[in-house]
């Protein structure tokens, strides 16, 4: 009845694209819980290793919530939104791809699974949409002086790009609130543009997998109802982002207003973070003469983290610059295209190191903290630079968390003190 009385209103594709938003966060947010409560008690937690950004298990099975909110609502507003039988059918070959990810996710979950079998359903996935949606890069708009890409060429490069997108950004799912929020920045981004050219079949599946994104964030930065999104979650969403970014592509990157913006840059852009960080970790670790998928803490994730940085704190670091990123490729769109892709690549890798070697260190500000606080600090016999020195080699040798305890106490006696100046002055004065 509510559906029949509100589904007037839902012919404006705006207002549908809102409505998916909202009740693909309701749903996901809803379906959230039930998925924790299952994993503590079927026991279907991840425990910390040594590669482990995490101290305690945690439920691994968000992406199915994310999954089947995803669905549920895409199946509605699809139907809502009245598309072409053409558009209808690959929407649907899209579901069907995400499906068998999804599924093959929660067996990676539950048992575990050799990369090889990954990469064929990967590439069973990507043949679906490439031969039965025909959505495939089809041109590298004047990169490097490549136009029309034949189509052997325009095949096989699609299939490359949809595997090395959806692992990348697998390979960021490595700490709290970043796999999310980096989707639901590239899921509104899309969405926007899609809207804004009239392509709406393209705009919901963004405009949900912002949502479903900003649902499970919720509960993946959560103290006390922590849930991982597990690659149940990571391998459909990561193929999502690669099927939004090539259908941008050849859509409204080739005809539409966002055509004069290079858009195989701003795609670029866009991915920027799990492509750039995939190519820098890969290098490095062939470099040292291993394997690129060998496993590492060597993310830039993981070395601000290591910085100390909390895991929220890190995520916010990281989406700003990419954010920053996309600002410096749509404000560089006059440059010649291959001019353009160097400076984003260059520029781009370092907005994402900078705060890496420009923000002080966990240690050193709390250092700072102890410095500014601690009453021996004031006492200290000579003059304030000496004082500086002195203080600073006492805390040479501290741990953090040993730190934190001391600026814990240094503010107790600090109130104290304070108390008792107060109670002083009030006795002068009484």
């Amino acid at each position: 009845m509510l559906l029949e009385r509100i589904q007037p209103y839902l012919q404006n594709p705006y207002l549908l694209s809102g409505f998916a938003l909202v009740v693909a966060y309701w749903l996901t947010t809803r379906f959230c819980p039930i998925i924790i409560k299952i994993c503590h008690s079927k026991k279907l937690l991840d425990d910390p290793n040594g590669r482990s950004a995490h101290k305690s298990s945690v439920p691994t099975y968000g992406g199915v919530a994310m999954f089947l909110a995803f669905a549920v609502v895409f199946l509605v507003v699809t139907v809502l939104a009245g598309l072409t039988a053409a558009a209808m059918a690959k929407a649907l070959v899209l579901l069907a791809a995400l499906t068998v990810l999804f599924f093959l996710g929660m067996k990676d979950d539950m048992i575990g699974l050799h990369p090889r079998k990954k990469f064929i359903a990967q590439f069973i996935t990507a043949a679906l949409v490439i031969f039965l949606a025909d959505v495939r890069i089809d041109s590298l708009g004047g990169i490097f002086g490549i136009q029309q890409l034949p189509y052997a060429v325009s095949v096989a490069f699609s299939f490359f790009v949809y595997m090395l997108i959806s692992n990348a950004y697998n390979l960021i799912d490595g700490i709290d609130g970043l796999a999310g929020a980096v989707s639901t920045l590239v899921g509104l981004f899309f969405a926007a543009c899609f809207l804004w050219e009239g392509q709406l079949a393209l705009a919901l599946p963004a405009i949900l997998m912002a949502g479903v994104s900003l649902g499970f964030l919720r509960f993946n930065l959560s103290k006390k109802n922590r849930l991982f999104m597990g690659d149940s979650g990571s391998l459909f969403m990561g193929f999502l982002m690669g099927f939004l970014a090539i259908a941008f592509l050849q859509t409204v990157g080739a005809t539409g207003t966002f055509a004069t913006a290079h858009p195989p840059v701003l795609v670029l852009a866009v991915l920027s973070y799990p492509l750039l960080d995939t190519l820098r970790v890969f290098s490095i670790r062939i470099a040292n003469g291993r394997s690129p998928f060998s496993a590492d803490k060597n993310h830039m994730h993981h070395r601000l983290l290591q910085k100390g940085f909390s895991h929220a704190q890190a995520t916010l670091l990281i989406v700003l610059a990419n954010m920053a990123v996309i600002g410096l490729s749509w404000g560089s769109q006059t440059l010649s295209i291959t001019l353009q892709c160097v400076i984003v690549v260059a520029v781009g890798t370092l907005f994402y190191m900078a705060p890496v070697f420009l923000l002080p260190t966990q240690t050193q500000r709390l250092r700072k903290k102890v410095l500014v606080h601690n009453p021996d600090f004031a006492s200290h016999p000579g003059t304030k630079a000496n004082r500086k020195v002195a203080m600073a080699n006492l805390l040479e040798g501290y741990k953090p968390e040993e730190m934190k305890q001391l600026l814990k106490s240094s503010n107790k006696v600090s109130s104290q003190n304070s108390r008792k100046k107060e109670k002083e002055v009030a006795g002068i004065e009484g």
